[in-house]
């Protein structure tokens, strides 16, 4: 599912997206819910709901801002390894990491170049909050 809606990029009919946001989460059930939570609270901005970042199709909007989730538990090395893909697939976008809570988990995310950090552990509010 790219989207929550079920469309795909370029068959968005009459909606109009003011923008994109790419929410790449390897796990199905977590990023089709937030997907469509973001989705909701954001109705016009298009979400893109991949497995990984190489999956967002090419667009005519540019991608606003990534979303990556880094599945626990934390493994050193992982954060950056995503970030990097990010600026290799969807250059110049910001991203903001989503996982666990640590401190080390944080550190990484911002050394390698995220804009932001999203414990999951935060609330929902602070989540849409984070992303608006």
């Amino acid at each position: 599912m790219n989207s929550p809606s079920g469309l795909s990029p370029g068959s968005a009919g009459a909606q109009i997206h003011d923008q994109v946001l790419a929410l790449v989460d390897p796990e199905s059930l977590p990023r089709e819910c937030l997907a469509e939570v973001l989705q909701s609270a954001f109705p016009r901005t298009l979400v893109v709901a991949v497995a990984d970042v190489g999956e967002v199709p090419a667009m005519s909007t540019p991608v606003a801002l990534g979303l990556l989730k880094v599945p626990g538990p934390y493994a050193p090395g992982t954060i950056a390894q995503g970030v990097t893909a990010f600026e290799q697939h969807l250059p110049g976008t910001p991203v903001i990491v989503t996982g666990c809570a640590s401190d080390g988990f944080a550190l990484e995310a911002i050394q390698a170049g995220a804009r932001g950090v999203l414990p999951v552990t935060d609330p929902l509010r602070i989540a849409k909050a984070a992303v608006g």
